[in-house]
């Protein structure tokens, strides 16, 4: 395999980012940054209603309202990622823009799967911040649910672009992704290690969110075209 250096994916992920960043934060402000912001301000509106505290079928409601808020933003934000995440691609690869053809291949077979991991984590971290009272409640919640989320969110983070080829299954996809990650362990660690440190940052700024998700789906994709290249697998999805 080719030497891959962190300097030259960060490099590039930047340059590409800067190429297309009107687009890019275009869209991350709204799939993702506008309807959270809605979500979160419905929510706030929906729960300052005292009269629910008396009423138990005005607390089921309000519930059921919240859920599919959260169902809403959470389909949103998915299918935004998926559009990036083609968009980023089809730009590294300097392929024509068939954007709309990958995000169909991806969004069907992948959006289940991401579905699941998006809510478990915004659930987690929306019954951190409502529950602040039970704090030591809530961090074991977040230990116990987030940990193992998090491992299967990185060991599967090379499963969509794996299935943007029609030939490869779901299963194998996941397979693949995680061969990829265990034979480039190093390299993969530290970039992701990197990037989380920079969305982190990102995100703590607020409106930094519609930088840092499109900056780290390009890293993402910058990272898994070097360790696929010349990879014992490659021939299997390249």
């Amino acid at each position: 395999m080719k030497d891959v250096t962190i300097k030259s994916i960060f490099s590039e992920a930047w340059q590409l980012y800067k190429s297309n960043w009107q687009k890019l934060t275009l869209w991350a402000l709204l799939g993702y940054l506008l309807p959270l912001a809605l979500f979160f301000v419905a929510t706030d509106l929906t729960f300052s209603d005292d009269a629910a505290e008396d009423c138990a079928p005005c607390a089921f409601m309000i519930g059921m309202f919240v859920l599919f808020l959260l169902i809403v933003f959470v389909s949103v934000s998915i299918s935004t990622k998926s559009y990036i995440r083609a968009y980023c691609y089809n730009k590294y690869e300097n392929q024509s823009n068939n954007s709309d053809k990958m995000v169909k291949n991806w969004s069907l077979r992948w959006f289940p799967f991401e579905f699941i991991i998006t809510g478990i984590w915004i659930f987690v971290i929306i019954m951190l911040i409502m529950m602040s009272d039970f704090a030591e409640l809530i961090i074991g919640m977040l230990c116990i649910l987030g940990t193992p989320v998090c491992i299967i969110s990185l060991l599967f983070m090379f499963a969509p672009y794996l299935l943007c080829n029609p030939q490869i299954k779901l299963w194998r996809s996941l397979k693949l992704s995680m061969i990829l990650c265990r034979d480039n362990a190093d390299i993969f660690i530290v970039t992701v290690l990197i990037r989380n440190i920079i969305s982190l940052l990102l995100f703590c700024t607020g409106i930094g969110i519609v930088v840092a998700v499109p900056f780290s789906i390009i890293v993402n994709t910058v990272l898994f075209r070097k360790i696929g290249i010349g990879n014992n697998h490659s021939s299997s999805f390249l």
